[in-house]
């Protein structure tokens, strides 16, 4: 139940985290400083309109291309979202954001439930946008948020998703998944521009289920798909290897497979 993000803003680097403590959500912001964070004062955000956040207890927080945050989570039957109402961070000390008198934006769940939940991401677009990709009852979804309203929930794969994860690169967003019945990856794209998904070619790499995965950008238009596999020993034993798809969009092609640790586990 806790969630942290970091940007840095003129040369600043500022750590913001959104957890719950004594049965409330707090936020807090702080300033790193060689391998040192200074803290400042923690802040309950309950009360603010976001109190239907600990319905699950699944929430992520990021800062969005303005250096505002902007809040997900899952709430019973819905995705809600909401972006604070202070002015941008400026990367100064003292600064604190705030979410009072927030408008919370929500759209239902397609399966009718998030209890049975396995995650939440935002993923920062351009301005005060952002893509929401969450899973809910095996299945991956995913819906764009304005900052003020959400757009049309789509659901990426239903085939009982296990790890997933997405990250921006460019004019795309990228979404790697595998699933608990083949535990073979798949990609997802998201265009910004167009504000549509599409399917790439499959990575042909079936990694350990339950074991995390990546998906970490590269050069211009590349990005390193990452996953554990199971070493020569069997058993826990674990070999980490990637492979980097070179786009951009859709429309990619992969390179070899290759092993970055064979003591992974």
């Amino acid at each position: 139940r806790m969630c942290i993000t970091f940007a840095n803003i003129s040369g600043n680097k500022i750590v913001h985290a959104y957890y719950y403590r004594s049965g409330g959500y707090w936020q807090r912001r702080g300033t790193i400083s060689g391998t040192s964070i200074s803290w400042q004062f923690e802040d309950e955000s309950e009360g603010s309109g976001l109190t239907g956040n600990a319905t699950v207890g699944q929430q992520h927080i990021v800062f969005d291309a303005q250096n505002k945050l902007t809040l997900a989570y899952l709430d019973a039957s819905n995705v809600s979202a909401c972006r604070s109402t202070s002015a941008a961070d400026s990367g100064g000390s003292g600064f604190f954001p705030s979410f009072s008198g927030a408008t919370v934006s929500s759209v239902a769940d397609p399966d009718g439930s998030t209890a049975a939940g396995g995650g939440i991401q935002v993923v920062p677009l351009t301005g005060s946008e952002s893509l929401i990709v969450w899973q809910s009852q095996g299945n991956l979804k995913a819906v764009k948020y304005t900052g003020s309203a959400m757009g049309t929930v789509q659901t990426l794969n239903s085939s009982h998703v296990s790890d997933w994860y997405a990250v921006k690169h460019g004019s795309y967003v990228y979404i790697a998944l595998n699933t608990d019945i083949s535990s073979a990856l798949a990609l997802y794209v998201y265009d910004i521009t167009g504000n549509s998904f599409a399917a790439a070619a499959s990575p042909s790499m079936t990694v350990v289920s339950g074991d995390g995965l990546a998906a970490v950008p590269g050069a211009t238009n590349e990005v390193y798909i990452i996953g554990n596999f199971t070493g020569a020993a069997g058993g826990t034993d674990r070999v980490l290897k990637y492979k980097k798809y070179t786009g951009p969009g859709s429309g990619g092609s992969y390179g070899s497979l290759t092993t970055i640790s064979s003591s992974a586990s």
